[in-house]
């Protein structure tokens, strides 16, 4: 099955699961970049964009199992709160993180970012990327 065709029967089984209250949004990464870490230095770097996602907003909030699949982590070890930050622009923000990774969307605008930072605090001499990657959702 192609992956448009995935997506779409993805799409479709989390629009008719959710509860009607809910809003499903799809969204897909458009640019990220970084730094690995090589031969005891941080170098930049641009990383591959990852497959689209969806993000459930219920109860006024980004669902835990929605904000885990984003980040590749366990729902329980995800966290997720509401912001009210008018001065970035944006009355609603959600943040979504687990012990190594930040999720934050903004409805209102459909954009959100994603960063993974614990490899930069590693001792470690092979350490795990530090990143930030760019996303833009459309509710369905």
């Amino acid at each position: 099955m192609p992956l448009v065709s995935k997506t779409l029967v993805a799409a479709l089984a989390l629009t008719l699961a959710a509860p009607s209250w809910a809003q499903v949004y799809a969204c897909q990464y458009t640019d990220s970049t970084g730094f690995q870490y090589k031969e005891g230095r941080w170098v930049p770097t641009k990383f591959t964009l990852e497959r689209p996602f969806f993000l459930t907003v219920a109860d006024g909030r980004v669902t835990i199992d929605s904000a885990g699949r984003a980040l590749n982590a366990a729902p329980s070890q995800v966290r997720c709160e509401v912001n009210n930050l008018t001065w970035v622009g944006s009355a609603v923000t959600h943040s979504c993180s687990d012990y190594s990774s930040q999720l934050i969307f903004s409805p209102e605008n459909g954009t959100g970012s994603s960063s993974s930072s614990l490899g930069a605090v590693s001792t470690s001499p092979k350490r795990d990327s530090v990143g930030v990657t760019l996303f833009a959702c459309q509710r369905v």
